[in-house]
């Protein structure tokens, strides 16, 4: 049994060093694709109906629809850069993401929904898959780059694949699988185009920087115009982009003669400096000009377990590979600079964010770069060193007994041993994939395909009729309502240019126009707890759903609870301010 083992690692072996290795990564990422597509074309194609909004709506997939899409559907209508002031008091006109809006709405416009659908939840996360295992490439072998590549663009934040590892040993899979949820990076437009042009910088920036500075001003560019592409892309790209590449230039003119390399060094990296200063500058002005919203909590807690589980632990397992094997730290050092840059980097703007409340909130930053990358990347210089083979040391503390036993037994799981669970794990991580999408079909069917299709017909028949607007039959369809302007009493705080009481008095219109009795319009505009998990069920069967009024006034699921009696009482003054205009009028009529 352990000869056959070995015999299939040195056939493995040979594959990673023969010219396979290109086939292996193009099947790769056909099924990193399949992965993607089984979870809404399975659904999509099921359907009697055609595809208008997001199968199920987690807060990724409202928030695509109630900000972003309402805005590219301005651009398809003719404002292109949204020079008409259509944000609200919560965020400044200088901080929309104009570039990526206009692809968005490029794509929809020209190819239709559904085209975009596939667009953005399997062709550009595919191809983020392929520059994930690009960058990783710099540092792994193959199996590895793959690996971990896939493991983070297939991830879920509520249903991790290590919880389905567990469940397999205990026997009991069906609690880790999702009931309605798919893989984080799929949603339109972000976080799949966000991610995908932040991998493509970070890419292309560590080539500039090993391959003698080739297009550097361009690269210096496009980091400076990541603000239009979204607001994380900026504050983590451009602290990343200047340390990288004071760096490469402190390490060029370090021995430089003439006036020195300090002359030497700002010459060069003065007019990049300049030029993502000037460009960054607008969305920088619209941060600092960007109101808060008086009734949001916003939520400072340090995130303990991204220190710990991401930066922390990765560190110990490189401290015992340091302990175990001869690793010149002037290597450590200079060949993953770019991870410590990256880890301080994330760092910074925790820090930014629980002492000072200003940044960047940890959780956009784990939904849109952390999840899919930044953590993962973290441990690869601990895989690096711990996948060496293993070497035997006659003298300093390589030859304890203690580091050579753990040289021993790192060398066998990460290198040798790695051949075998690495393709076993990704076979896994297909079965997880495949029997979560299944459940996830299996509860589309029977708790919101008909609603979906009622919304859906609901829709197409106001589209097409000349009768007046009757009340919207779910909240779905009210929302779609909104975003392409056929009702202006539902409104969206951060993009409609309306303050809190105007938008209050609208949602107020719109719940008497509902015959919604003041307990309901309450439980529609304050928050609630359990929002996010009832969202994908009530959102196409239920006007009146609990919280969407909040979120959409706030864009926020937390309150003040010190403004909690206030905010309830501005709700109640404009139900019956509301209530009695409407009552006069009948009186007057």
């Amino acid at each position: 049994m352990i000869q056959r083992l070995m015999n299939i690692m040195q056939i493995n072996d040979q594959l990673e060093g023969g010219q396979r290795k290109n086939l292996i990564f193009l099947f790769s990422v056909a099924w990193v694709a399949l992965m993607l597509g089984v979870w809404n074309f399975a659904l999509i194609f099921s359907l009697d109906s055609g595809y208008l909004l997001p199968l199920f709506f987690d807060l990724d997939a409202l928030s695509n629809v109630a900000s972003w899409q309402y805005l590219s559907n301005k651009i398809m209508a003719g404002d292109l850069l949204l020079l008409q002031k259509e944000t609200g008091f919560q965020v400044h006109d200088a901080l929309l993401p104009r570039l990526g809006l206009l692809f968005s709405a490029a794509v929809s416009g020209f190819l239709g929904h559904a085209a975009a659908l596939f667009i953005f939840t399997v062709v550009l996360p595919t191809i983020c898959y392929v520059y994930l295992v690009r960058i990783y490439r710099l540092f792994l072998p193959l199996r590895w780059s793959i690996f971990i590549a896939a493991l983070g663009l297939l991830s879920m934040a509520n249903y991790p694949f290590r919880n389905f590892l567990i469940g397999l040993i205990a026997g009991d899979v069906f609690p880790t699988l999702p009931v309605l949820d798919q893989p984080d990076i799929i949603g339109q437009p972000f976080p799949s185009l966000s991610l995908l042009i932040f991998l493509l910088l970070f890419y292309y920036s560590i080539l500039s920087t090993r391959t003698g500075g080739s297009g550097q001003m361009l690269i210096s560019v496009l980091w400076g115009l990541q603000g239009y592409i979204h607001i994380l892309n900026l504050a983590f790209g451009i602290p990343f982009w200047l340390i990288v590449l004071g760096l490469f230039y402190w390490r060029r003119t370090r021995h430089a003669g003439g006036s020195g390399p300090v002359p030497t060094l700002l010459k060069s990296f003065a007019p990049h400096f300049v030029v993502v200063c000037l460009l960054s500058l607008p969305v920088l002005y619209g941060v600092v000009m960007t109101e808060a919203n008086p009734f949001v909590m916003h939520e400072t807690d340090f995130d303990w377990f991204t220190i710990v589980t991401y930066m922390m632990l990765p560190l110990l397992l490189l401290a015992l590979c340091f302990i175990a094997f001869r690793i010149d730290p002037y290597e450590l050092v200079i060949k993953f600079n770019l991870v410590w840059i990256t880890m301080l980097v994330e760092l910074f703007l925790l820090i930014c964010w629980a002492v000072f409340g200003f940044g960047i909130s940890s959780d956009v930053m784990d939904a849109r770069l952390g999840l899919y990358f930044l953590h993962l990347f973290y441990y690869v210089p601990a895989i690096y060193y711990a996948h060496r083979p293993y070497t035997g040391y006659y003298s300093g503390s390589e030859a304890t007994l203690f580091a050579i036993y753990f040289r021993k037994i790192f060398s066998f799981f990460f290198h040798r041993l790695s051949l075998v669970y690495l393709p076993l794990f990704c076979a896994l991580l297909s079965v997880f994939v495949f029997m979560g999408s299944n459940a996830v079909r299996d509860n589309f069917e029977r708790h919101i395909k008909a609603d979906y299709e009622t919304t859906h017909a609901a829709i197409v028949h106001a589209a097409s009729s000349s009768q007046p607007a009757r009340p919207a039959s779910s909240a779905a369809e009210a929302l779609f309502r909104m975003i392409n302007g056929a009702d202006e009493s539902w409104t969206n705080s951060f993009v409609d240019p309306v303050n809190i009481d105007e938008a209050i008095e609208g949602f107020a219109h719109y719940a008497h126009l509902h015959s919604w009795t003041l307990p309901q319009f309450k439980a529609f505009m304050l928050p609630r707890d359990s929002f996010e998990s009832d969202l994908p069920y009530e959102i196409y069967d239920n006007t009146a759903l609990r919280g969407l009024g909040y979120w959409l006034l706030t864009n926020s699921q937390t309150l003040d609870m010190s403004r909690y009696n206030d905010f309830q009482t501005l709700i109640e003054q404009h139900y019956n301010s509301v209530e009695r205009q409407i009552t006069e009028q009948g009186k007057a009529e």
